[in-house]
């Protein structure tokens, strides 16, 4: 059984979260999901950072909203969390919605349309930063991994299953995964799927409530 680490931004991508959890889940495979954490003992951010890199891959979503940055300069929760994961040498799978899908769901750039923001010269200089950030981390993703486009949460989910299939291959043949190497270590992990609260917010919302 391999963790699998799901990245991505969430208020926007709950419908495609939700698809990509239930894959990784009828796989059988351990999905690492920020619904499930629960209380961690550490940052919030750590240990994001933490469990990308004790998993085996990472699952990133990307579409377009670039996510809360925690700290100015370092990339938003979602690239820290990639970033982990690629410098522990884990495997990372990428997909980043394809530029022509219609897309419902809120962008980065729809901020400045709020009249909230435009009245507010710091406001508009900070979603315009968001909207290069999303760019560069895109960038940079395409410069890193070999990544794959999306459309809607079933297409995404497919993609994702074939992906983790040949993941899982690879891993037989490779080196043994998280949950081996815990029980070598004579750790126990019970796996089990449970519904998200229905008051879960995402990453961004609990960093916020955690730093007021």
């Amino acid at each position: 059984m391999m963790k699998v680490f799901l990245s991505s931004t969430a208020q926007d991508l709950v419908a495609y979260r939700r698809v990509a959890d239930d894959t990784i889940l009828r796989m059988s495979q351990d999905a690492v999901v920020m619904e499930r954490f629960g209380p961690l003992p550490g940052e919030p951010v750590a240990e994001c950072e933490r469990k990308a890199r004790e998993s085996d891959v990472v699952v990133c979503i990307v579409a377009h909203r670039h996510g809360f940055v925690p700290d100015k300069g370092r990339g938003s929760i979602t690239r820290r969390e990639v970033e982990a994961a690629k410098a522990a040498g884990r495997e990372v799978l990428v997909w980043i919605v394809a530029d022509d899908f219609p897309w419902t769901e809120k962008k980065e750039q729809d901020l400045l349309t709020d009249p909230t923001v435009l009245a507010d010269p710091g406001r508009i200089a900070e979603v315009a930063a968001g909207v290069q950030g999303l760019v560069d981390f895109k960038a940079w993703l395409r410069a890193s991994f070999v990544c794959e486009t999306f459309t809607t949460p079933d297409d995404l989910g497919r993609k994702i299953a074939v992906a983790l299939g040949a993941a899982a291959r690879r891993a037989i043949n490779g080196q043994p995964t998280a949950a081996a190497r815990a029980q070598n270590r004579g750790e126990i992990r019970i796996v089990h799927a449970l519904q998200p609260a229905p008051h879960f917010h995402g990453r961004e919302e609990l960093v916020r409530e955690l730093g007021a």
